[in-house]
């Protein structure tokens, strides 16, 4: 870049963003928008309400970038986070 001036200067720099995503958090039938994760995240996390009837937790990322390579659960039998 150059000023007024005829100063010119070189720079260079980052930006670092986050996605929404959003789950079954407040109410077992609609998604609910969770507190914002840096792109550098590698765990989401959703507290899901009980499941009611037939209708089953949900959760959504609203990003092409995310790859869900596995899912844990809060065993509370054994205190422990379970692989599905």
């Amino acid at each position: 870049m150059t000023d007024d001036q005829a100063r010119s200067a070189n720079a260079s720099g980052s930006y670092s963003g986050a996605y929404p995503y959003y789950g079954t958090s407040v109410n077992i039938t609609t998604l609910t928008k969770q507190t914002l994760t840096p792109n550098t995240s590698i765990y989401f996390q959703v507290n899901h309400v009980p499941e009611t009837g037939g209708d089953k937790y949900k959760a959504d990322f609203e990003t092409a970038n995310v790859t869900i390579t596995g899912v844990q659960f809060y065993n509370t039998v054994s205190s422990t986070w379970d692989w599905m």
